[in-house]
């Protein structure tokens, strides 16, 4: 009988530590890895996306800078931190065309294989004047208050002809392509884009501009 209770206090004590640990992990999670956006920009993208247009652009003199952010990671109880973050790429340049400034926004998780590829796709893009197509929303496009240096009309997609379109190619050449064509690779880039640009790069106004009043994410 001391035998039984002995075992049966061991294995409780057991199940107790397997749950404990991954109970503690959940409440670890709930602490410790946040919902960081600004928007919920998720249910947007089509809405966004269907007002789009593409403009002829030269892209002279650009700056280029690439910043991390914290993003609220996917939950996995094989794992203690689940936290996640996102590079995001941004290419500043005037157009003397349209007198405006633009930004090119990119997005990556970071340190991925394909935000080290494009950071090596866009520092090889001639700052003397590359010609590209850029994919723009016709209401910031319109919208006075973009176009200013502080305040650039966002790209969220672009090629440049002159380097055989976009760094999709890029992605092919090294034998490891994720796309089976372009036409997949602009899909899935314009809509990962947009939808990170209005969840974490628009401002709550502007979004509200845009989409009208939103509830709380």
């Amino acid at each position: 009988m001391k035998n039984i209770l002995k075992y049966g206090a061991f294995g409780l004590l057991g199940i107790g530590l397997f749950f404990g640990k991954y109970i503690g992990r959940w409440i670890v999670n709930v602490m410790d890895n946040p919902d960081t956006r600004v928007n919920n920009g998720k249910p947007y993208v089509q809405q966004y996306l269907n007002n789009c247009d593409t403009l002829h652009l030269i892209m002279r003199n650009f700056t280029t800078k690439l910043d991390d952010f914290e993003i609220k990671g996917a939950f996995n109880l094989s794992q203690a931190d689940n936290t996640a973050y996102l590079d995001k790429q941004t290419s500043v340049f005037f157009d003397d065309k349209s007198n405006k400034f633009f930004c090119i926004y990119y997005f990556f998780p970071s340190n991925s294989m394909n935000s080290q590829m494009y950071d090596t796709f866009i520092s090889d893009v001639d700052k003397n004047g590359a010609q590209i197509i850029a994919t723009v929303n016709k209401n910031e496009l319109s919208d006075a208050a973009y176009g200013t240096k502080q305040k650039p009309v966002p790209i969220i997609y672009y090629q440049v002809p002159d380097k055989m379109n976009s760094f999709y190619n890029l992605v092919d050449d090294i034998g490891n392509p994720n796309y089976s064509t372009e036409i997949e690779f602009k899909v899935y880039t314009t809509n990962y884009n947009i939808r990170n640009y209005l969840s974490y790069v628009k401002s709550k106004a502007d979004f509200e501009k845009m989409f009208g009043k939103q509830p709380d994410k």
